[in-house]
């Protein structure tokens, strides 16, 4: 674990530029013009950094943590140092099956993105990713999840909801059935008894169409019937991961066909680049009323089963 130290945030909101894109060939600076980042409604007065993650919190007041327990001393609540936890390892399973990190991508990229900024607030629901890049208060272009201040611990909402960082760097569909039923399957290896006997039945396709959580069945039926085997032994920086009470963050260390996950989400990403040239888009800004629009359904589910080709 990093050593970590609570750093006071700025009151005061900067409307900066982003930075030209260093990290990009020559080819793609002279295609994508340089975007500024909206600033951030919302700033917390604590915060820590770690691998990537800048975790925003306050210890009173509207958005005050419920749960500011500190059992090792250190002025991070335990919540806040097993959150990042969770968000670290999963990160790391992942990479490990070759998803591309959604700060690596060339939607977040050519925006100058940094970090994925999480806040906890006081909020309906338990957490909220977000597909656009905002600014905070040091200046810098963040990725942003939301979680709520009331937050139990153990709860898989954070994996969840950096998955769904992932989703969009590959592709900018935004379809429930897609997005939350494919972020269940991500949690798997942190639930217990991930390995799930039933997988779920067949869904006609507008059956599927008007899932949202509850199309993990579809997901994880696909992913069962990849080749690959599901009994994984992860690299110890994965499976040695523990929260502060000693508990592991994988709970069962299964994972069932993480490539053909993998795949499915780069056949979307192909999708949405044809699609961009078909609708004449930009394919880093969607309209947020085209990226949800139900005729994008069955052309994506084909993409997605014909991954099992390969």
């Amino acid at each position: 674990m990093h050593a970590l130290k609570i750093i006071p945030c700025s009151a005061i909101f900067t409307r900066l530029i982003c930075l030209a894109f260093s990290c990009l060939p020559l080819s793609a600076l002279a295609l994508t013009p340089v975007q500024a980042c909206p600033n951030l409604p919302i700033e917390l007065a604590h915060e820590y950094r770690v691998d990537g993650f800048l975790l925003q919190f306050d210890t009173e007041g509207k958005h005050a943590l419920l749960n500011q327990d500190d059992s090792n001393n250190n002025q991070i609540p335990d919540l806040l140092e097993d959150v990042a936890t969770q968000l670290q390892t999963m990160k790391r399973l992942m990479a490990h099956f070759g998803f591309v990190d959604p700060l690596s991508q060339p939607r977040y990229q050519s925006q100058q993105a940094r970090a994925v900024q999480v806040r906890f607030l006081s909020m309906s629901g338990n957490g909220l990713a977000f597909d656009e890049v905002r600014q905070n208060s040091h200046g810098e272009c963040v990725l942003l999840i939301n979680l709520s201040s009331k937050l139990g611990p153990r709860n898989l909402t954070p994996a969840h909801e950096w998955f769904h960082l992932v989703q969009y760097g590959y592709t900018p569909f935004k379809r429930s059935w897609f997005l939350e039923g494919m972020a269940r399957w991500s949690e798997s290896a942190l639930r217990k008894e991930a390995s799930m006997p039933n997988f779920g039945s067949s869904l006609a396709g507008t059956e599927l169409f008007a899932q949202s959580y509850n199309a993990q069945a579809y997901w994880f039926k696909l992913a069962s019937q990849s080749s690959e085997p599901s009994q994984h032994d992860f690299p110890e920086s994965i499976s040695g991961s523990r929260y502060l009470n000693g508990d592991p963050v994988l709970q069962d260390k299964v994972l069932h066909g993480p490539h053909r996950m993998r795949r499915a989400l780069e056949a979307l990403a192909i999708l949405g680049a044809n699609e961009s040239k078909r609708r004449d888009l930009d394919p880093h800004h969607w309209p947020e009323a085209i990226q949800r629009l139900p005729e994008h359904d069955l052309k994506m589910k084909i993409a997605v089963e014909s991954t099992a080709l390969k």
